[in-house]
């Protein structure tokens, strides 16, 4: 079987500005990403977790095609990705919804640009509302939603016009955790149903091992793929109860020994790039700080 996504040697530069000697600007290189070497296969749902700042949402830019990569290839069915596309779709953290259209309006909007006809984007824009347990507020407006119900109309609005990859941002970050825990049982169940290949993004141990089938974990700055561990559990084992299960504290605590060690260096990177961060009396990170 191929894989439907590749990256191979990847890495990412940006080029930055810093204060030289002379109190003046030079250009500098920052790299976030180092020699990603990954394989995904056609409807897996993979997660990724890693310290703060360790190239993460980097990443997803570059699957995205909202970024090139520096160095190295990274392919989509044996296809160089050259810029966005219409079988990627993106869920980011903030909901990134039109204030002034409804939620079915939200979910239409990108079926019009797609040319589809009004009839037919409407039936298709109720089709995904339904699936996302929305149907009743097809024509409420943004601040009239939930924060957990404005993510389902992200959802939603991105598995609408049927992307074959599915991208999420930390898409559940900023919900409370009861909000948070239904989402990812509702996602899991879209997941089982459509059949999407899904790369999902967390900082959090417990969302990446409960969602994932494989869990990658990623270096300090600069990012690279650390370690790759499978989650045995099927779509069936994904449920309120799956969190006492004693191989998903087992697996948890996998995760977090590869991890616990690329936290202590993002922080020590952060006191190298960020000393006004640190509080001069403690030595510790001021509130905030990271």
């Amino acid at each position: 079987m191929n894989p439907k996504i590749i990256l191979r040697n990847v890495s990412k530069e940006f080029v930055v500005k810093s204060k030289d000697n002379n109190d003046g600007e030079k250009d500098q290189k920052f790299t976030a990403l180092s020699n990603i070497n990954l394989e995904i296969q056609n409807g897996e749902f993979f997660t990724i977790v890693g310290p703060s700042g360790c190239g993460k949402s980097t990443l997803l830019d570059l699957l995205a095609g909202l970024s090139e990569p520096t160095s190295g290839e990274l392919l989509i069915d044996n296809q160089p990705v050259k810029g966005t596309g219409l079988n990627r779709g993106i869920v980011f953290q903030q909901y990134a919804l039109f204030p002034w259209k409804t939620a079915l309006g939200n979910i239409e909007f990108g079926l019009e640009a797609k040319g589809i006809a009004k009839k037919e984007r409407i039936d298709i824009a109720k089709e995904y509302l339904s699936l996302v347990g929305l149907s009743r507020f097809a024509n409420h407006y943004p601040h009239e939603l939930s924060g957990g119900m404005k993510q389902r109309v992200a959802i939603a609005r991105s598995l609408a016009y049927d992307p074959e990859i599915l991208l999420m941002d930390e898409p559940f970050a900023a919900l409370d955790a009861q909000t948070r825990d239904s989402l990812q049982i509702e996602l899991l169940a879209i997941w089982e149903k459509t059949k999407k290949t899904i790369i999902f993004i967390t900082h959090g141990i417990d969302e990446a091992v409960f969602l994932g089938q494989r869990v990658a974990i990623m270096t300090s700055r600069p990012g690279k793929i650390k370690q790759i561990i499978d989650i045995p559990f099927t779509a069936h084992d994904r449920d309120e109860h799956l969190r006492s299960h004693h191989l998903y504290a087992e697996l948890r605590e996998e995760v977090w020994s590869h991890l616990r060690q690329e936290v202590m260096k993002a922080q020590v990177n952060e006191l190298i790039d960020f000393p006004s961060q640190v509080d001069e009396r403690t030595g510790k990170f001021k509130k905030g700080a990271v």
